[in-house]
């Protein structure tokens, strides 16, 4: 088996994107006296989770469906606008690559693997972030939350990615910082490197190799996979 394609999730991989959407959240529920502890972000999957939260949240807290829905697009268009400030910052909060990604970016191009990136977030922030920070010339494919796919864990983003690049399962390597996102990549057939950041106590267990740095990932290591 070898490997010559590469899957990158965003947040958290590359990009570190998830105080801003943390901050987010405790503003947007702030707004109704609602407190949102930390440990209750890091208890779903991270982004995907809180986001799939906030109807519940909101309804316990006397919210109706067509309220709930006006504050969930008035979020929306919130983060939309704040994405957009100078120096790409999210509630205050800068945006940018975790450091090691460029020069992984860099290796890969240099050594014709094919590049993609897969994730669950919004067209408009994924492809957003990409050109900020200057990466967008790396990815011959983009696979979104916006395009139909079925959420992690389900494998559907990941195959849909790879049938894009037009290369097997089996030859895709998945970079991924959730659990939901590594058992996505499993179910897919493709091989895992989970980037564990200890405050968001992921479980990473899955993966074949786990670092706690992104410039622990270089191409020695992924042949090694």
């Amino acid at each position: 088996m070898t490997i010559n394609a590469v899957i990158f999730d965003l947040d958290g991989v590359l990009i570190d994107s998830l105080p801003a959407h943390y901050k987010s959240y405790v503003q947007l529920y702030a707004q109704f006296g609602i407190k949102y502890p930390f440990s209750e972000f890091v208890s779903k999957d991270i982004t995907a989770g809180a986001v799939n939260s906030i109807p519940r949240v909101l309804k316990e807290h006397g919210k109706n469906n067509k309220q709930i829905a006006a504050i969930i697009k008035n979020r929306k268009l919130d983060f939309r606008r704040m994405l957009k400030e100078k120096n790409t910052t999210a509630a205050g909060i800068q945006i940018k690559l975790h450091k090691g990604v460029l020069p992984l970016l860099k290796q890969l191009k240099k050594s014709n693997y094919k590049m993609a990136v897969a994730s669950g977030g919004t067209h408009f922030f994924v492809h957003h972030i990409l050109r900020k920070n200057h990466i967008s010339k790396y990815f011959s494919v983009v696979v979104t939350g916006s395009d139909r796919v079925k959420k992690k864990p389900h494998p559907d983003i990941f195959l849909k990615a790879a049938k894009k690049l037009h290369v097997m399962p089996k030859d895709c390597l998945v970079i991924e910082d959730a659990k939901d996102g590594v058992t996505a990549a499993r179910r897919a057939g493709m091989k895992v490197i989970g980037h564990y950041v200890p405050k968001y106590k992921q479980d990473l267990s899955r993966a074949d190799v786990v670092v706690n740095d992104m410039k622990k990932i270089d191409i020695a290591k992924i042949r090694k996979i």
